[in-house]
């Protein structure tokens, strides 16, 4: 027992600590409209997506979200700086999660700080994504998201397991659905179409995650009308 025991701390901590670089491509109707970078280092996330030159022409994407966060992913900051063609914001969210809420700091305008509560246990899309990694030894579950200032709640399911090609080889791969469901009455606020899109009620959102201890996401889907915008792993080093 104490072996077994020992065995999965290693494990949980390797999981936690151990640095690693995703480079994924976003498509759509089959061409390529974006980039994205997801690195996790030293306790912090750090997403960045950036449309390519000739989809850049017509709509300007170049997005990065920062993640500091503590055990079991909860995050302590969340900054966004969004610059998209018909929106703009560069906002730093301090979690506090002992009282359950967030302080908003926005720049350069300072005076627009403000604050709202979140549930317990509160995430935002990345950090419940990562965290999401960890839990999947359980074939179901639920995770309370905080995304844009309003709550919600995403249901995972483990549907199927199926080989897939994928840039690590053709290996065996966990499908995940994940479903949202909105907490508040509170309207969605106009925000970066990267998490806006992805959290949604009327969306499925389909991961494959290799089906071993890493649960690295190799593949995401997402209806989008008329349709559906796929997420594709380009590369994956485990730094």
């Amino acid at each position: 027992m104490k072996i077994l025991i020992f065995s999965f701390l290693i494990l949980f901590t390797s999981f936690y600590l151990n640095a690693e670089l995703l480079d994924l491509s976003i498509s759509y109707v089959g061409i390529s409209v974006a980039s994205v970078t997801m690195e996790n280092k030293e306790h912090t996330i750090t997403v960045k997506t950036n449309t390519g030159f000739l989809i850049s022409l017509a709509s300007q994407v170049d997005n990065t979200y920062q993640i500091k966060y503590k055990e079991n992913y909860f995050p302590l900051s969340y900054h966004k700086n969004i610059d998209q063609n018909d929106f703009a914001e560069n906002n730093m969210y301090i979690y506090d999660h002992d009282n359950h809420n967030v302080t908003v700091y926005s720049y350069p305008d300072s005076t627009k700080e403000k604050s709202y509560e979140i549930l317990p246990e509160s995430r935002d899309f990345f950090s419940a994504l990562y965290y999401l990694r960890g839990q999947l030894h359980n074939e179901e579950g639920s995770i309370i998201l905080d995304v844009n200032k309003i709550p919600w709640q995403v249901n995972y399911q483990v549907v199927d397991r199926e080989g897939r090609r994928t840039a690590l080889g053709r290996i065996p791969t966990k499908k995940v659905r994940l479903e949202f469901t909105k907490l508040s009455d509170q309207p969605k606020e106009h925000s970066d179409i990267l998490t806006s899109n992805l959290v949604s009620e009327s969306n499925n959102l389909l991961f494959w995650f290799s089906d071993d201890d890493r649960n690295i996401p190799v593949r995401a889907r997402f209806d989008s009308s008329p349709f559906p915008v796929i997420w594709k792993l380009n590369s994956y080093e485990d730094q």
